[in-house]
């Protein structure tokens, strides 16, 4: 898992060992009280490198949502157990007994990977333990019906249990299998983030080159028509593989209702972040659930708009843009 990886991005070995061992004594430690969730769950879907960190980073510093935090996705096959611990060791901790520095969010991240014990995961961990995926991150109908349905739902239900709030995670792992997760999770939210493509490109290439070195590698997920762009070179290939996650996700979002169902474009919700949230409680409201807005975080978002490729590779880029038709 570590083969061409920059030394920044290598995992620890003896931490996998120790995470393996652990999260498979734990599942049934502890239980929540409930099996589902009770709140509609928050998922955040789109493109990688679109800005689905900072939706999430957002969400999660507003203190109106429970989210997986670096601690307790350590946790992944016990998330109410993770959440628990959490609380005992660092939200309880007035004492400061146990941690001396002071745990806050930032809006910063690394190739989504954030600093923190209370920064939000990704959370892959626990979503793999239930989707398994071979040479791309699409599902068929008989690989889905062999999915524990109850145990991943149990797990998002301990963690809402445990936190007292409404879940905001990623789903983009699953982003060509939205109508599983609407099927299962009947009160979800889906916040499809979408960015200029010309940028979205830009920084997915850049993200090769941080995490291997090389931007020949395939960075992040891979779609349903992963063959297809296999043979491209970089540039064409990062715009074909944000196309695919786009129209994945706008297909996997068509029978969605629309009060389950939110569409997010990067630049304005950095201008307006506040405006953002009334959308997100008034959906919640759409489906029956109140969402205090006690609203108090940034009035809006440095975006990054520097170009930072030769004038030719941004030809390259723009005339993808153009072969794919984004909408």
């Amino acid at each position: 898992m570590n083969i061409g990886r920059s030394k920044e991005f290598v995992r620890d070995q003896s931490l996998e060992d120790v995470l393996k061992e652990l999260n498979q004594s734990i599942p049934g430690c502890m239980s929540p009280p409930y099996e589902t969730p009770q709140y509609p769950v928050v998922l955040i879907v789109g493109a990688p490198r679109s800005g689905t960190t900072l939706m999430l980073q957002w969400l999660a510093a507003s203190g109106m949502f429970a989210y997986p935090s670096n601690l307790i996705a350590r946790f992944y096959g016990n998330p109410y157990m993770g959440a628990r611990i959490q609380q005992a060791t660092l939200t309880y901790d007035s004492n400061r007994q146990i941690f001396t520095k002071e745990q806050s969010l930032a809006f910063s991240s690394d190739l989504g990977r954030t600093e923190g014990a209370l920064a939000p995961s990704e959370f892959w961990y626990f979503w793999r333990r239930f989707f398994e995926f071979g040479d791309t991150n699409f599902l068929k109908a008989e690989k889905l019906a062999q999915i524990d349905t109850h145990a991943f739902l149990t797990g998002l239900a301990g963690l809402e249990a445990a936190l007292s709030a409404p879940i905001a995670t990623k789903g983009m792992i699953l982003n060509w299998n939205l109508p599983f997760l609407d099927k299962v999770l009947p009160h979800a939210l889906f916040i499809n983030v979408e960015r200029d493509p010309f940028y979205n490109a830009q920084s997915l290439l850049q993200a090769r080159e941080r995490f291997f070195g090389d931007r020949k590698r395939w960075y992040s997920f891979k779609p349903p028509e992963y063959d297809l762009l296999s043979n491209e070179p970089p540039l064409s290939q990062v715009v074909g593989q944000i196309y695919y996650n786009r129209t994945g996700v706008q297909d996997g979002l068509a029978a969605v209702e629309k009060s389950r169902k939110l569409s997010i474009d990067y630049s304005a919700f950095c201008a307006n972040p506040k405006h953002v949230m009334s959308l997100i409680i008034k959906k919640f409201a759409e489906q029956g659930f109140d969402l205090e807005d006690h609203y108090s975080g940034p009035s809006s978002f440095k975006e990054s708009r520097s170009v930072r490729l030769s004038q030719n590779e941004c030809a390259e880029i723009e005339s993808a843009i153009a072969n794919y038709e984004f909408s």
